[in-house]
C-alpha cells in the first residue's frame, strides 16, 4: 500500500491519497498533521513531528520507520518519507 499526502502546513491541512494493490484507491481524504500525529504510537510521535516540521522549514529529508494504530485498533509499521516541494507560480 503507498499512501501519498501534501501537507500545507501554513494551515495544518493536508490532502491524502491512498492506493492499495488490494483495494481501490477512492477520493482523495483531508486531515491535519496533529490528526495524523494521533495514531501515532507515542514513543514515535514527537521524533516525527519534529522531522516533518523540519523538512518543512528547511527542506530537511525525512525518513523513518515508526508504528501508528488503525481506527480498528490494529498496529501497524509505516515508513514514511518526506521532501519539501513548491508548486511554480
Amino acid at each position: 500500500d503507498l499512501t501519498a499526502w501534501r501537507w500545507f502546513p501554513d494551515q495544518d491541512e493536508a490532502l491524502i491519497e491512498h492506493r492499495s494493490s488490494t483495494r481501490s484507491a477512492g477520493a482523495p481524504l483531508t486531515g491535519t498533521l496533529a490528526g495524523w500525529l494521533a495514531r501515532v504510537e507515542a514513543p514515535f510521535r514527537e521524533r516525527l513531528s519534529t522531522a516533518l516540521r523540519a523538512t518543512a522549514r528547511d527542506a530537511t529529508p525525512t525518513d523513518l520507520e515508526y508504528r501508528v494504530r488503525d481506527p480498528d485498533g490494529r498496529a501497524r509499521w509505516v515508513l514514511t518519507r518526506a521532501m519539501r516541494s513548491t508548486d511554480a507560480g
